[in-house]
């Protein structure tokens, strides 16, 4: 009698599709998912774990990435749907961004043409450019105000602080020594309400809590918690500038759950407004708050300020106090 034996390598492509299932996101329009990527030493390591405990023969390292990169070229097909969908690993870092690609472009070809009338022309088409965005501030303000004036519409800003606005202590640069230690990540996610008083309130992460639509969500339910904003609000209006996977998959889907829930409770909440400005002209009031946050820690070089002990308790209250007025500052870990 022949005894069976399943093959190493399709216990190895097994592991991989059962890995890709639990860290990956996909759309339920498209058929293609995301997978959030450790490396492939890394998931090598895991697969060699799990192998060792359970006590099944297992491939290689060599064969383990040869088989990794067979299965993206060739996708995964869905047990449950049988919907097949391709495979590619989410990048985790994007190129930023400092101008306006329309700006820089209608400048380019002012620039680069002696036309008099070609240049009056790009002119005009950067002007109504210009007054798209004067209109996207307008509007924001006119919602501002709302949130003010209408106890029913509320209303914040939601940004992480940029690096070179506020600076705050890292470790970008180590010794040798502590170079295969975990790096501590330090990340400052602030939202500021639409209302009077300018509300702030400081996010900031552990370092078992990952970035990205985790921590967006998670930052959205503590607001919602913290104000009551399904009880009290029938509108609620979010600014936010964040990556276009977080806002279209798992922020989204979250605002579902949340206006699902109301509707479930009977309370007032019934509309949530994204609110996105176009690219290269985000810049808004939270950002301006960094900014001057950073002055009033930091101290301003140029002008020969003293830096201050920016992890000392009492500067800290001294800024809250003295720095920045009529402002609420709310340091809160998630």
């Amino acid at each position: 009698m022949t005894e069976f034996v399943v093959n190493p390598t399709s216990l190895a492509r097994a592991f991989m599709r059962d890995y890709i299932s639990k860290h990956s996101q996909n759309s339920p329009s498209v058929t293609k998912i995301y997978v959030d990527h450790v490396g492939n030493h890394e998931m090598y390591k895991i697969y060699l774990k799990e192998a060792t405990e359970k006590k099944y023969k297992h491939i290689e390292e060599g064969c383990f990435e040869n088989v990794w990169r067979e299965l993206l070229k060739v996708g995964i097909t869905n047990p449950e749907t049988s919907v097949h969908c391709t495979v590619e690993v989410r990048k985790k870092k994007a190129k930023g961004f400092a101008d306006c690609d329309c700006c820089s472009y209608y400048k380019m070809l002012i620039c680069g043409t002696s036309d008099t009338s070609l240049r009056r022309a790009y002119q005009r088409k950067l002007d109504k450019h210009i007054r798209d965005v004067y209109d996207d501030r307008e509007e924001l303000a006119r919602i501002q105000r709302l949130c003010i004036v209408d106890s029913k519409h509320c209303g914040f800003f939601l940004d992480a602080a940029d690096s070179n606005k506020f600076g705050i202590p890292t470790t970008t640069s180590t010794a040798k020594q502590l170079s295969k230690l975990w790096r501590i990540k330090q990340k400052l996610t602030c939202v500021q309400m639409f209302d009077c008083r300018k509300s702030l309130y400081f996010f900031r992460t552990l370092p078992d809590v990952p970035t990205g639509g985790n921590l967006t969500c998670t930052i959205l339910a503590e607001m919602f918690m913290k104000k009551n904003l399904m009880g009290t609000c029938t509108d609620v209006y979010i600014n936010v500038d964040g990556s276009g996977d977080n806002i279209n998959y798992t922020v989204i889907y979250a605002l579902v759950h949340f206006l699902l829930c109301a509707h479930v409770k009977k309370l007032k909440l019934t509309r949530i407004h994204f609110l996105r400005m176009k690219v290269g002209h985000t810049h808004n009031e939270l950002d301006a708050a960094f900014a001057l946050l950073s002055k009033l820690v930091y101290g301003k070089h140029s002008r020969g300020d003293p830096r201050k002990d920016v992890l000392s308790f009492e500067k800290f209250i001294e800024v809250r106090l003295l720095g920045i007025p009529c402002t609420c500052l709310t340091a809160t870990h998630t």
